[in-house]
């Protein structure tokens, strides 16, 4: 283990933030419901009256329900560890060189202790809350909260995404599409392929379309979330080289910015897959929030008041923000850990990133506390 001789912060969020850090919320395997418990469990101790809302016989989300119109919302799973040899640091929680380094540690247990140690100061039921379960593999965490939305939440106007930003104020997020293209062809001995059809070969054929395609959706852009743009991330076929396949696939990560349509890329991606087979895997839309809403403004005092950049920005990758606003509910995505380190191996949250959230999601408890919003 490494010393760490800079402990320069108050412990409570660093050390709460280490706490979550612990507690394995790999997805997959998703194995939340020992972090969810913890977080339950804290809230119930402030006075509040969190609920866990089951996603399966298993996993919940953490919800409470506040009497005021804000949403303060996030997911405590994590993606895998990855190749633990690449690991300097402990991935399950080490403070180390002014750092707090783990898996979750930015992405995003750190944003969450930071929030929960700033509600432990100045509890409030104004608030409510939605920790989800499981957001890394599939956005069904958050899909299953927003049913309330039309019940228990439909008080809720606007919301907060504790994501890590940099510290940027984000309005907006593109969507993500996963397309899988099939092709089929007919078996043979590849002595005589003239007697099969290659699969392969036909899937490969659509390659110089799909890199034409490209370059027409790059001249689409939005000034905050940039180009459309798409990845041919997955090709798979054959069972041996001496075998003509008749079967072949690959997948397609298509971005999504907020002016395309959903009946327009799906029927873009059928052309230009034609003949094979197109069918849609994964369908996360693009999100909005209008850079007039009550939220940004809310949002932009609070940052101002710090001496922070107040500007607005767009996030390229995706976030729950895109389930929420389907629902009405205007949002904004804030945080100060690093995207950066989202994902990779010796992720961290810096002591100073820890110290600037919590302090901002002090006054953020302390404004909506007093109906100010």
């Amino acid at each position: 283990m490494h010393k760490n001789n800079n402990l320069c912060i108050e412990n409570r969020p660093l050390l709460l933030a280490k706490k979550l850090v612990g507690l394995n919320s790999e997805n997959p395997p998703a194995n939340c419901t020992e972090c969810g418990q913890y977080i339950f469990d804290f809230l119930k101790k402030l006075g509040l009256k969190p609920i866990k809302q089951f996603i399966n016989n298993k996993l919940f989300n953490v919800i409470v329900i506040g009497k005021g119109p804000l949403l303060i919302q996030g997911h405590f799973d994590t993606v895998p560890f990855g190749d633990l040899k690449k690991w300097k640091y402990n991935p399950s929680g080490e403070i180390a060189q002014s750092k707090l380094f783990g898996r979750g540690s930015a992405d995003m247990k750190g944003g969450i202790a930071c929030f929960l140690a700033a509600l432990q100061k100045n509890p409030t039921d104004q608030i409510s809350m939605i920790w989800t379960a499981i957001e890394e593999n599939s956005f069904i965490g958050i899909k299953k909260a927003m049913e309330l939305q039309k019940t228990n939440l439909r008080h809720v106007k606007y919301s907060i995404t504790i994501e890590p930003t940099n510290g940027k104020l984000i309005t907006c997020n593109k969507g993500q599409y996963w397309f899988e293209i099939t092709a089929k062809g007919k078996t043979a001995h590849s002595s005589a392929p003239e007697l099969g059809i290659n699969a392969i070969e036909r899937l490969t054929a659509v390659i110089p379309k799909i890199k034409s395609y490209e370059k027409q959706i790059s001249r689409r852009s939005h000034k905050l979330l940039g180009r459309a743009t798409l990845n041919i991330g997955v090709i798979k076929g054959g069972i041996a080289p001496n075998v003509v396949p008749d079967n072949a696939s690959m997948i397609i990560d298509r971005r999504v910015i907020t002016s395309e349509k959903p009946k327009q890329i799906i029927r873009e991606m059928e052309q230009v897959a034609a003949p094979n087979k197109t069918t849609l895997l994964k369908r996360i839309d693009p999100a909005e929030t209008p850079i007039n809403s009550k939220i940004v403004k809310f949002m932009q005092r609070i940052l101002k008041s710090e001496k922070l950049d107040t500007r607005v920005y767009g996030y390229k990758a995706t976030a729950e923000l895109s389930e929420i606003r389907k629902h009405g509910i205007e949002g904004v995505i804030f945080g100060t850990g690093q995207l950066s380190q989202a994902h990779k191996e010796n992720e961290f949250m810096s002591f100073t990133e820890i110290s600037a959230a919590e302090k901002i999601y002090a006054k953020m408890i302390t404004c909506a506390k007093n109906g100010i919003i």
